[in-house]
């Protein structure tokens, strides 16, 4: 057996394939155009990517048709060769950052067992602010891609378990795109959480899930990485009069012994 080759009249319908990857290409685009809160992520391009892939590869065999001459198709050849290498050497920035990323997630997961080595079962660690990515190539948009592991429900749970080999301990996360989500504020109780919860955190009818402050362990991420854990949480609201502030009670013996410095987040009273 033999390949068949185009003079033996199988020559593909190249118009149909088009179309076809055309099609393929906008419905897997339209519904990345319709998300306006959530970036997608690179994978759901995956799709759109094989119609493009469809509709290039029947453009480029239709020139190779008019174009018969051997020159002009090696000349073509040079240059596909030439974008894939170019587009290859850009994979290799893009997964230094992502290598970048995950061993940065992965120390401050280590410095989080470095200050707090043994928290009480059903602890709830907490980011209340995340000031970069830590990934600095001197463009920015290309920097912010690469998002904490702090910054994803589906995520941090699974990476707070692995941090301390514990299936008791729980995580929240952090968005800047979301304010008041889905921390939405303190109070006398605790940290209101707006995201559902599991049992172990008291829910509070039309407003959310509630984190007793014996167990919250709120931290905040500075520009270059690090982990400062949250001693004191304020909160306020313009019709109760000053503001209020609430000690973190694990935090408080190394505060007063001078072994942790203070550092203080403003949150709406609720």
């Amino acid at each position: 057996m033999r390949p068949v080759a185009e003079n033996d009249g199988a020559r593909p319908r190249l118009g149909a394939i088009a179309l076809l990857g055309a099609a393929v290409f906008f419905t897997g685009f339209l519904p990345i155009v319709m998300m306006s809160v959530y970036e997608p992520d690179s994978r759901t391009r995956y799709w759109p990517a094989v119609g493009l892939a469809l509709v290039l590869g029947a453009g480029l065999t239709r020139l190779g048709r008019a174009v018969p001459n051997a020159t002009a198709r090696a000349v073509s050849c040079v240059a596909l060769v030439a974008v894939l290498l170019f587009f290859a050497t850009m994979q290799i920035g893009i997964q230094s950052a992502f290598r970048q990323r995950w061993r940065l997630d992965n120390a401050q997961g280590a410095e989080l067992r470095t200050m707090i080595p043994n928290p009480s079962p059903y602890s709830f660690f907490v980011p209340l602010g995340i000031a970069g990515t830590g990934v600095r190539t001197g463009a920015p948009v290309f920097d912010a891609e690469f998002r904490s592991v702090w910054e994803f429900p589906w995520t941090t749970w699974k990476f707070i378990a692995g941090v301390y080999r514990r299936d008791d301990v729980r995580a929240g996360y952090w968005r800047h795109w979301t304010p008041g989500v889905p921390v939405a504020g303190a109070g006398e109780a605790g940290l209101l959480y707006v995201e559902r919860l599991g049992p172990r955190f008291p829910a509070e009818a039309g407003k959310g899930w509630r984190v007793p402050w014996d167990r919250c362990v709120p931290f905040v991420i500075d520009e270059a990485g690090h982990v400062h854990l949250v001693t004191r949480i304020d909160w306020a609201a313009a019709d109760r009069g000053p503001a209020r502030a609430y000690p973190i009670p694990l935090f408080r013996p190394y505060v007063e012994s001078g072994r942790l410095p203070e550092r203080r987040v403003m949150l709406p009273a609720r």
